[in-house]
């Protein structure tokens, strides 16, 4: 798998194409791109909106970790994620078992942008998506000590 930015603008594009500017924003209008994305990437993923992203991570989030996805997107509404934010998906990264990486994406100018990618430093995965998309924040977690 050698992902590339290529994909990265592709990823953007059809997430762009889905989550138009107040269309529904319920998961389920994701499916398309979530198998376009476990086709390219021979992973599977959960993708979740967030209107308010301090409000909703938590429930979010634990729904989208409930499809045991190896990497989930967020879509949050505000116009950044804030460092606390960041620091909470670290968290998870770390120490959900089966999570390769998170892709945190706010909404600029009526566009999506990926603003961090999150994930595992030993993951090829997350290096991929590293270079997909360059501009992002990389956070690369170690995983968590077992035992």
């Amino acid at each position: 798998m050698k992902l590339g930015l290529e994909f990265g603008e592709e990823c953007l594009h059809r997430l762009n194409a889905v989550v138009h500017v107040g269309v529904d924003t319920s998961n389920r209008r994701f499916s398309s791109f979530a198998h376009w994305f476990a086709e390219r990437t021979g992973k599977s993923v959960a993708v979740t909106y967030m209107s308010n992203v301090s409000r909703q991570m938590s429930a979010r989030l634990g729904a989208a970790l409930m499809q045991t996805p190896d990497v989930i997107v967020i879509l949050g509404n505000n116009s950044e994620f804030a460092a606390i934010h960041v620091e909470r998906l670290e968290k998870i990264a770390r120490y959900v078992g089966g999570l390769r990486a998170i892709v945190a994406c706010c909404r600029v100018k009526d566009r999506w942008r990926v603003v961090a990618v999150v994930g595992h430093e030993d993951s090829r995965l997350h290096h991929e998506l590293t270079q997909a998309f360059p501009d992002a924040a990389n956070v690369a977690v170690r995983s968590a000590p077992s035992g």
